[in-house]
């Protein structure tokens, strides 16, 4: 029956559901994003393809497991480096036609993570999705979450739709958007640089500088080069690797597994030519934006 399920109302039942484990297992837990930004009326609707949730990062690991004895299991996939750190697992399940994002952290709060989760966790607010309860952040802290999450990828046509959506409605008014609420948020969780931008249009002359300047230059980073794909994560990944441990890496940059390439191209065809062609296409990519990655740092 919930292999019949449509996808919208997945991720709604979703949502349910990890609120549901989560407050019978004592687990803070807040949904984010998807239907709660259009709930709150903080972007248009959109249809999502996964259910987010945001776990308290000390029990990340036990909402884990709770799932996985529900037949969730963690999605396949190329074991690439990345510029920001990992701060989410993917989940999957053979009967439901959505995945399960898990997050620890979220990307664009370079405050430690467990300080993070407890700011947000002060914002929360009671929520239905699927005629279930469950919890959510106030919209001043959805709005940080929505803006950094289109601030990471900036080249992104959806991202900056988004963010316009977002300034227009912060302009509008609206009593449960607070600038001096955001800014208090902001500077909690180390995010005043990365919401720059967003604040910059608020009206905010200026903003303080990041407490974790090595975080922030990463993020500054990964948000200029996004949209060029993993080449520089490569380079930078090479970089870092002993000598001796090079050649693998660079086996694995130039020509991953099969596995693993399926999992992430689900795409690519089922026969052996479908599958090279796509290797090479990615290797050729890959080549034409090495001289680029190779000048950064």
């Amino acid at each position: 029956m919930i292999g019949r399920l449509r996808t919208d109302d997945a991720i709604l039942l979703g949502h349910a559901l990890v609120g549901r484990i989560a407050r019978d297992r004592g687990i803070r837990c807040l949904s984010v994003k998807g239907p709660v930004l259009e709930q709150q009326q903080l972007r248009d609707p959109y249809r999502s393809s996964d259910v987010d949730a945001l776990v308290e990062p000390a029990r990340c690991a036990d909402l884990l497991a709770e799932l996985r004895v529900r037949g969730w299991r963690e999605r396949p996939g190329m074991s690439a480096p990345r510029i920001l750190p990992l701060h989410s697992v993917t989940l999957l399940h053979d009967q439901w036609p959505c995945d399960i994002d898990v997050h620890h952290a979220f990307p664009g709060f370079l405050a430690p993570s467990d300080t993070v989760f407890d700011e947000l966790w002060a914002r929360r607010l009671p929520a239905e999705l699927a005629a279930a309860a469950v919890l959510v952040a106030d919209p001043v802290a959805n709005s940080a979450v929505l803006a950094l999450h289109a601030l990471r990828h900036p080249a992104a046509a959806r991202g900056r739709r988004e963010l316009d959506g977002l300034v227009q409605r912060w302009g509008s008014g609206r009593a449960d958007l607070s600038i001096d609420a955001l800014l208090r948020l902001a500077d909690a969780t180390d995010a005043t640089a990365t919401l720059a931008p967003f604040l910059t249009r608020l009206g905010v002359p200026s903003v303080s500088p990041p407490r974790n300047v090595e975080a922030y230059a990463d993020w500054v980073l990964h948000a200029s080069n996004a949209h060029r794909g993993r080449t520089l994560a490569w380079v930078r990944a090479f970089r870092s690797t002993p000598l001796h441990r090079r050649h693998r890496l660079l086996a694995e940059a130039l020509w991953p597994a099969e596995d693993g390439f399926r999992a992430e191209h689900p795409e690519v065809g089922p026969s052996t030519s479908a599958l090279r062609r796509a290797r090479l296409t990615r290797l050729l990519t890959g080549l034409s934006r090495l001289p680029r990655a190779l000048l950064s740092r």
